[in-house]
């Protein structure tokens, strides 16, 4: 069932309920209840959790069972790098920090961006300093 799925995809992932239900806006009770099979997840709430851990909607549902990422290019990472050489790979981390990113206000995208260039212009300010002893 479907709730059995979430659970293995989750534990598999090491999340904790807390953690899917926050990625997902929704409550850790409601995650639970899905892996009760107590409730099923709504169509948007199943295509985001299959987006979560790379899995097609067939497979969360058991009607494929093939756990594969539809997503994801035909073509290998390394097919890919050579198509793409300045590509790099984000971590599990940096996908859930542009995620949130992403949902920001354009307003508060700018205010971060500002953030950002301020911490790499006072690093690159401590680097020259110890490197150089300038001060």
């Amino acid at each position: 069932m479907i709730g059995d799925m979430i659970k293995e995809l989750r534990l598999s992932s090491k999340y904790t309920q807390e953690d899917l239900a926050q990625k997902l806006k929704i409550s850790k009770s409601t995650i639970g209840m899905y892996e009760q099979n107590r409730r099923s997840p709504d169509l948007d709430t199943l295509v985001k959790i299959s987006k979560i851990f790379n899995v097609s909607t067939d497979y969360l549902l058991g009607l494929d069972p093939i756990k594969k990422n539809p997503f994801a290019s035909a073509h290998s990472w390394e097919n890919f790098t050579k198509i793409f050489p300045n590509a790099i790979r984000l971590t599990n981390e940096e996908q859930d920090i542009l995620t949130y990113y992403n949902q920001l206000s354009l307003t508060d995208k700018r205010w971060i961006t500002g953030q950002m260039i301020d911490l790499i212009k006072k690093a690159e300010e401590n680097i020259s300093i110890r490197k150089f002893g300038k001060r």
